[in-house]
């Protein structure tokens, strides 16, 4: 009983996550994508579109019987947020910390406009740098929009079509929104499908083993919705600290004339101009020491 409580208090604080994975679902696509005439709606609906080492076996092989050349696809294991993939042109090798459709042909995108410049630039015996293209330009954009109509008319509906078979296949109505629920992403990574060698789902298991009570599950998405609706109004922000001189970023603006301590113990008082101000810090200048300075907006005092 008290494992059971601790995984129903995980599942509550949890983070939307896609079905079956630790990446979390995102609305974005990435950058890098503004020259890509695919729809934004499409680009994140494959960002959010998990794949694994036969979906990639798949594209590569449909790329070489094109007659592309080699190209090495490793889904690494790393934990990061801030890059989804990286892509070694010279190397014609992709390395994604995001196993998602979208981040999978951005960077093969990469790869094959690198490479198409270096072969024009090898058929004019010229240098590489003289053809060497911009990394997001109109031809990687092109290369997105041909491997996106490759993935839609050869990769996708096969995928889709094991997911809607999957479904079919539930004749329990408890079970069929279970599946839906989870391929929507809804349980995160509490629940996991064990599937057959042709990717038909056979079972669905949780922390106990296969799961048979789908009912409980969606009860817990109830309690859920409830608990958000419940505690939602009742947040306020935290008060801040009465007496405590504080200037944000939106408070001073450019050419203002603003002093500040010069350290903790405030021995002495610093005068200065502010030159720009940033996300976090603001830069002065004309300062009564004769050095720029980097100063927090919360730090800052107007000149009177």
């Amino acid at each position: 009983m008290a494992d059971f409580k601790y995984g129903e208090e995980e599942f509550l604080n949890r983070k939307p996550t896609i079905s079956n994975s630790r990446f979390a679902l995102v609305r974005t696509s990435g950058t890098g994508n503004s020259t890509c005439p695919v729809p934004k709606a499409e680009q994140v609906r494959l960002q959010n579109h998990l794949i694994d080492d036969s979906i990639v076996s798949d594209i590569l092989t449909l790329l070489y019987d094109m007659g592309e050349d080699i190209i090495s696809i490793e889904l690494s294991h790393r934990r990061t947020t801030q890059r989804w993939g990286t892509a070694w042109t010279a190397k014609r090798k992709v390395v994604l910390y995001r196993h998602t459709a979208w981040c999978l042909l951005h960077e093969i995108a990469h790869i094959i406009n690198d490479g198409d410049a270096r072969a024009e630039a090898a058929r004019m015996n010229a240098p590489y740098f003289q053809y060497k293209r911009k990394s997001h330009g109109r031809e990687f954009g092109k290369y997105q929009q041909m491997l996106y109509e490759l993935w839609m008319e050869h990769i996708e509906p096969r995928w889709d079509g094991l997911k809607e078979a999957a479904l079919n296949e539930a004749a329990d109505p408890d079970k069929a929104e279970f599946e839906k629920a989870f391929v929507a992403g809804h349980f995160g990574m509490m629940v996991s499908a064990e599937v057959d060698a042709d990717g038909h789902t056979m079972n669905y298991i949780d922390n106990k083993g296969v799961i048979t009570d789908y009912r409980k599950y969606l009860d817990m998405l109830v309690k859920a919705r409830k608990t958000v609706e419940k505690f939602k109004p009742l947040f306020t922000p935290p008060k801040r600290r009465p007496n405590r001189p504080v200037v944000t970023g939106g408070e001073v603006k450019a050419g203002d004339k603003v002093w500040f301590w010069n350290g903790k113990r405030k021995q002495y008082k610093i005068h200065g101009t502010v030159k720009r101000v940033n996300l976090k810090t603001c830069r002065i200048e004309n300062t009564t020491e004769g050095t720029d300075w980097r100063v927090s907006p919360a730090l800052l005092h107007k000149e009177i």
